[in-house]
């Protein structure tokens, strides 16, 4: 009897795993423009040959210590013309005033990643390191009701954005991609992951540390770090 029921909860745990992750390494879980991608294990290429604007997406379900992770490709300078959205809305359509955004190819040679709810910059990245494209990881994570932010460029250390309160309802990742027939093949995003991530048994170090004024001084870790471990 005991070793039936430790199978019927290990069962269960394995459930609620899978339930929490999601498998990138086929189409079953996008949806929207699909043809306009080349698709391979944990990654997605645009693969087109004039300029237009292409959006798809998965459903999401943001429970606590949810983490969304993944590596932004784009070789060329952003522009308004050839732009990047990753998007957090309640709704498939993405119509939603309220969703949540982060931008890049909306300020030039000094762009960044912002996050915008709706059409209001609700969080200014000091972070401006896309002027001239490049590659970065993004990661999101859910941490009781908020949205954590974090992107590491390249080389960098991992730097934290800003957080956003969560809408519950919100349940759809987009990626938007508007481009020019020059960089209609140029938009790569790999090493994709949404779920809860493998317990990290290594701690954290300060990887960088700058003194920003006589009473500020800006930790840099090697790692996102969340709120409750910052104690």
């Amino acid at each position: 009897m005991k070793s039936v029921l430790q199978f019927i909860i290990a069962s269960f745990f394995t459930l609620i795993s899978h339930a929490q992750h999601h498998d990138f390494d086929s189409l079953q879980n996008w949806e929207g423009a699909l043809l306009d991608f080349d698709w391979k294990k944990n990654e997605i290429l645009l693969n087109q040959n004039t300029g237009s604007n292409t959006l798809v997406y998965f459903e999401a379900n943001w429970t606590a210590d949810v983490e969304f992770k993944c590596n932004v490709e784009l070789p060329f300078s952003p522009s308004r013309n050839n732009s990047f959205e990753l998007l957090i809305s309640k709704d498939s359509l993405f119509l939603d005033p309220n969703l949540i955004s982060l931008k890049v190819g909306e300020s030039g040679s000094s762009d960044g990643f912002d996050v915008f709810k709706g059409n209001t910059l609700e969080i200014y990245n000091n972070n401006r390191f896309w002027g001239s494209g490049g590659s970065g990881v993004i990661s999101i994570i859910c941490n009781n009701d908020s949205l954590f932010f974090f992107e590491k460029y390249a080389q960098d250390t991992t730097r934290f954005i800003g957080a956003l309160h969560l809408n519950p309802y919100f349940k759809y990742i987009g990626f938007n991609c508007k481009y020019t027939k020059s960089n209609a093949n140029k938009f790569n995003f790999n090493k994709l992951f949404f779920g809860i991530p493998p317990i990290d048994s290594v701690p954290p170090h300060v990887s960088l540390t700058q003194v920003n004024s006589n009473n500020e001084i800006e930790l840099f870790f090697n790692e996102s770090i969340r709120n409750n471990h910052l104690k």
